[in-house]
């Protein structure tokens, strides 16, 4: 066994009993599934890479940076979402929609160009979003 290997086992048995909202990479193709089957009530990831554009300038200031929001709020809709009492798949919804409405726009004659440029990896993460487990868990 892999060192990866048996940091998801151990890392999945944590997870029993909890909803997971997780922005790493991958999360949600090997350690979403093994948390599911070790008892993980719902997990929400991305299971290819997660992509988040930003503006050198504000590279250690996010909040402060207008395309890295594009980007970032739809991942806040979905937790403040969830500790609002919505279920995970009322929360995942929530949050595809706000990406799909940021994707319409940074492709639409409004946005900028950058925005437009970056548009194709907001599109990855809408498509790389993933709800697993229980979709109608509360916190």
């Amino acid at each position: 066994m892999t060192i990866k290997q048996l940091l998801i086992k151990k890392i999945s048995q944590l997870l029993k009993n909890k909803i997971v909202y997780s922005l790493t990479c991958e999360s949600a193709k090997k350690l979403g599934q093994e948390a599911i089957k070790k008892g993980c009530l719902c997990f929400l990831g991305y299971k290819n890479k997660f992509y988040l554009a930003y503006l050198n300038r504000y590279q250690y200031q996010p909040k402060n940076d207008y395309l890295a929001k594009l980007f970032l709020i739809p991942s806040n809709i979905l937790v403040n979402s969830i500790l609002k009492g919505l279920t995970t798949d009322q929360a995942y919804k929530k949050s595809q929609q706000a990406m799909i409405k940021n994707f319409r726009y940074m492709i639409s004659s409004n946005a900028k160009s950058v925005e437009k440029e970056v548009a194709s990896f907001l599109w990855l993460n809408i498509k790389n979003q993933v709800i697993l487990g229980n979709k109608d868990s509360l916190f």
